[in-house]
């Protein structure tokens, strides 16, 4: 039917970066239309709170009615990529047997994205802060009538409930992230059986079959109990054989992986409903699936590593905080835990072997300027030398550094912030109100002055910046203008120090010398910078 190759092959569109909004979910159909326009039909079902349209897309002709509804929770986004790669197989080879089982065996009825507004602000939750999936008894937002009413008119026999858990999730005790979870939403809280739940925990057991092989089994019971305010166990009281579908984490962070799989499971299920096949399934291999576990993987952790040359073993746990599938970035991870974290594990690990772990260190570097931050060359002995945030120097006389540094385009290798030389001028043109303003408005971490008196009473104290010398802070060994300064000195909270809640700026050194540097819990990599800008915007006047 439909192999790991045609699923590699189709799952051509990604999350976008930020997240799916309304307009590109509409674009993204459009294109669809396009290239097949009698493939399917769509119906505006009404509008989020904000007025943004829910669409129902139909196609196929078949008996078996399924509806399936993506993004409930707006930062849950993996679904909607899967669907409209769904799609786009549909359209590119509708001579494929998996299409032709699907479309002649089955009536598809897709809700993409049923909440416009939390996808806006990448928030599980809906404009009135209300959660979409608690909302099925009361059904006071428009998205969750709409749910209902689509449920009542479409008449579906089959249900896909299509939700992102928690990425760090493990099955059971594993140590590595649970990449699928599957849940048939009971009728009651005494479980009832029922004909159509036998049948949803055959559809259950179809999706297992085929996504374990291709991710070590990776496959957890998603770990909760009857909810009456929850749109699973709503739709399942309808008589409606429903499945809720959770994608979980991939080791790696490989979120495109996790689209294949998952489109991989999604179109041989349903070509397995079209084709009949579903009531010969044994449900047995879903009732044994073990419990997602109330154990969270660390997205970060770090193995038997010593605290400071003189310090105990430790092991560190790092986070990135709002990390999620939706499209966001793993960037200024937090160190959550630090000690003997014996029995947890990491989505992503990194064996220390005893290597001594240190603070990342901060440089005072004037040749650098927001308009050369990731020139390798520069940057190679300050990361070397463990230094994970440097401050360059801006001339507030060359236009395009200051236009340059208003903008902040782009990520830099480091930690970046910048300091301004006072005066600003050899003919003191600019004065002090002027330079103060332009350094507020520039986020300026500190100022280099050879009078250091010279900015007393003026608005320049008033900034409340640090004022050194040039020749301030220690020399760093091997590099010609390089300083090193404290991270206290330039006022950089969470770092210059290991502690919870800290930024994992990490340096670890090996027994031979050797060093990794973490910019965040993150490994230096020049191809897919990680450091963040540093700025000190104080207002002042």
């Amino acid at each position: 039917m439909f192999t790991w190759e045609d699923a590699t092959r189709h799952s051509r569109i990604a999350c976008p970066a930020g997240n799916w909004r309304s307009e590109l979910v509409g674009q993204a159909i459009d294109e669809v239309v396009k290239r097949a326009p009698k493939l399917l039909s769509r119906k505006r079902l009404g509008e989020s709170v904000e007025g943004r349209p829910i669409e129902l897309v139909t196609l196929g002709s078949g008996p078996e009615r399924i509806l399936a509804w993506s993004q409930m929770h707006g930062d849950e986004p993996t679904h909607t990529t899967v669907l409209l790669n769904l799609l786009n197989f549909i359209a590119a080879e509708p001579e494929h047997s998996a299409v032709k089982a699907m479309l002649t065996g089955c009536t598809l009825g897709l809700v993409i994205l049923l909440n416009p507004d939390g996808a806006l602000r990448t928030s599980r939750f809906n404009a009135w802060g209300i959660d979409l999936n608690r909302d099925a008894r009361r059904l006071v937002c428009p998205e969750s009538r709409i749910l209902r009413d689509v449920v009542k008119s479409f008449a579906p026999q089959y249900g896909f409930n299509l939700h992102n858990q928690n990425h760090r999730t493990t099955v059971a005790s594993q140590r590595t992230p649970a990449s699928v979870a599957l849940l048939v939403p009971p009728r009651d809280a005494e479980n009832s059986d029922s004909p159509s739940v036998k049948r949803a925990a055959q559809v259950a057991a179809t999706f297992l079959a085929h996504v374990a092989p291709h991710c070590d089994g990776r496959v957890s019971r998603y770990d909760a109990d009857y909810m009456p305010t929850a749109f699973g166990e709503w739709v399942q009281t309808q008589g409606v054989s429903t499945v809720l579908v959770e994608v979980g984490g991939a080791p790696k962070f490989d979120f495109a992986w996790l689209d294949r799989l998952h489109l991989f499971g999604m179109v041989n299920t349903w070509a397995a409903i079209g084709a009949q096949q579903i009531a010969t399934v044994d449900p047995a291999p879903y009732y044994a699936l073990r419990r997602s576990s109330g154990l969270r993987l660390y997205d970060l952790f770090i193995h038997d590593a010593k605290l400071y040359a003189d310090g105990p073993t430790v092991d560190f746990g790092v986070n990135f905080p709002g990390f999620t599938a939706a499209g966001a970035v793993r960037r200024q991870g937090i160190v959550e835990e630090l000690g003997d974290l014996v029995g947890v594990g990491g989505v992503e690990e990194l064996e220390a072997n005893g290597a001594v772990v240190t603070p990342g260190l901060a440089a005072f570097v004037p040749e650098l300027s927001q308009l050369n931050v990731n020139d390798e060359k520069l940057l190679a002995p300050l990361i070397s030398a463990g230094v994970t945030s440097v401050i360059g120097l801006v001339d507030l006389n060359h236009r395009e550094q200051v236009a340059s540094l208003l903008k902040r385009a782009g990520t830099p290798t480091l930690n970046t912030g910048f300091a301004a030389v006072w005066p600003a001028m050899p003919d003191d043109r600019m004065d002090p109100r002027e330079f103060a303003l332009l350094v507020s408005r520039l986020g300026v971490l500190l100022i280099v002055t050879d009078d250091p008196r010279s900015v007393a009473g003026t608005p320049i104290e008033q900034l409340g910046l640090p004022i050194i010398a040039p020749t301030a802070g220690q020399p760093l060994p091997d590099h010609p203008t390089a300083r090193l300064f404290t991270p206290e000195l330039l006022a950089l909270p969470g770092r210059g120090h290991i502690t919870r809640g800290g930024v994992a700026d990490l340096v670890l050194t090996a027994a031979n010398g050797e060093r990794t540097v973490l910019i965040g819990g993150r490994r230096i990599d020049p191809n897919e910078p990680c450091g963040a800008w540093l700025t000190n915007r104080r207002k002042i006047f």
